[in-house]
């Protein structure tokens, strides 16, 4: 995750560089967990965000699991410094009647605007 953050909220890509500080991070995060820009607001970053694995995958077994939703979002910090990511995914093993929600892995590449 990201630690260094600037004392320059307003700082743009061109400042940054010219003082060594990255342009971009990549990282993987779960459901509520939060991930930090590494200067600078959110809104000097865009966010792009992967599920790692969706579902589960029962060895032996192929029977009939179904993955019935899967949602992944960001939510901006309400001081500016980073997001709240949600990520879950509803699944129903073939055994049983009714869904749980699992919790999904996610890859994020942040990049300065």
């Amino acid at each position: 995750m990201a630690s260094i953050q600037s004392k320059e909220p307003d700082m743009d890509r061109r400042k940054a560089i010219k003082k060594g500080f990255p342009i971009s991070e990549a990282g993987f995060a779960k459901h509520g967990e939060e991930i930090f820009v590494p200067w600078g607001k959110v809104e000097s970053w865009n966010l792009i965000l992967s599920p790692v694995h969706v579902g589960v995958n029962e060895s032996g077994s192929q029977k009939d699991n179904a993955l019935m939703e899967f949602g992944m979002s960001a939510r901006p910090l309400d001081n500016g410094s980073g997001w709240e990511i949600a990520s879950a995914s509803a699944f129903r093993f073939w055994n049983a009647d009714m869904y749980r929600d699992l919790p999904v892995r996610v890859q994020y590449l942040m990049v300065a605007k």
